[in-house]
């Protein structure tokens, strides 16, 4: 027989005798407790691998046990270096996505520029400006000083400051990288290379940037003319009494005998007539501004103030109208 659990029905609470109604809580109380076991069971089961993860990742900040030993090693033989020199080394660094071997010279020893008494530092030969090696040339260094007698003292006097301290290897899976080989100087040039295709970069997006906020004002400035080209033009055509193909019409170019120069006669105010300049002909009015003309008789654009004196057109100026009051 189905339990409660396992068919849903529809149960109507008023139409059940009291009998029914402890039955069905008796249940219902079955199932709620059987529900709550599997929970408190998932709870504990998420708790303890929440608690084992946290013993196994160190807090957060604090160096592991097993690193200790090393890093105490990598000081020492760094303050060794700044006080005794060191010899020529390699010293890996990141290139790009892979790995740099960079050649370091040996040390010299320099007047401390502004010292007192003559004081003295160990610096790398040659460099400029002059560098002293780090924790992490301590780092690369360390593994060859691991030859020589100073590192059997060292270790027996670590070892006797940390009698009970655990010997811990930790061993990360190799992942293979791209490795190249180079001086310092090389390195340094490197450097000073991408510095200057980076700042080569920035250069080139100002000047496409430059390039395109001159283009859109020379776009803006040409829509504007072009803007005011046509609204002069609407301006004049409305004044042309019968519209531009009329005044065309009214007054066509005379033919003329050769080397007989036509007589301009101006046409009434706000009126045009052809008139030939140089072999092209256009549209004149009363107070010698140009139009071009047109095929089928349409008046063209401004083009500018003629001079009958010298026969040429000046395009800079603008158009004046003339009232005909």
């Amino acid at each position: 027989m189905a339990s409660v659990s396992e068919v849903e029905v529809e149960v109507s609470y008023e139409e059940m005798s009291s009998l029914e109604l402890v039955k069905q809580m008796k249940d219902m109380l079955k199932v709620l407790e059987k529900k709550a076991k599997a929970d408190e069971s998932k709870l504990k089961k998420f708790e303890a691998k929440e608690e084992k993860r946290e013993r196994a990742a160190p807090a957060k900040g604090v160096r592991p046990s097993q690193l200790d030993e090393n890093n105490a090693w990598v000081e020492f033989v760094h303050q060794h270096m700044l006080g005794n020199g060191w010899k020529s080394f390699t010293h890996k660094e990141r290139h790009g996505k892979g790995i740099a071997e960079i050649e370091f010279p040996e040390s010299e020893e320099i007047v401390l520029p502004g010292g007192e008494d003559g004081q003295t530092v160990m610096v790398f030969r040659g460099v400029e400006p002059a560098q002293q090696p780090s924790l992490s040339h301590a780092m690369s260094v360390s593994k060859a000083y691991k030859e020589f007698d100073v590192y059997a003292e060292w270790k027996a006097s670590w070892d006797a400051e940390h009698p009970e301290e655990e010997k811990q290897q930790v061993k990360a899976e190799a992942k293979a990288v791209v490795r190249v080989s180079m001086t310092l100087a090389e390195k340094m040039a490197e450097k000073a290379r991408k510095e200057a295709e980076k700042e080569a970069e920035k250069e080139e997006k100002k000047a496409e940037r430059e390039r395109k906020k001159a283009a859109a004002e020379a776009k803006k400035k040409q829509e504007k003319a072009d803007k005011e080209a046509a609204k002069q033009l609407a301006a004049l055509n409305k004044s042309v009494k019968g519209g531009p193909k009329a005044a065309v019409l009214r007054a066509m170019v005379p033919v003329m005998k050769p080397g007989v120069k036509a007589v301009w006669v101006p046409p009434e105010n706000n009126d045009v007539k052809p008139w030939a300049v140089k072999g092209v002909t256009y549209l004149r009015m009363a107070n010698d501004f140009l139009f071009a003309a047109l095929p089928n008789d349409a008046l063209g654009p401004p083009v500018g103030l003629y001079d009958p004196k010298t026969d040429t057109i000046d395009t800079e100026q603008k158009l004046v109208f003339v009232d005909d009051d």
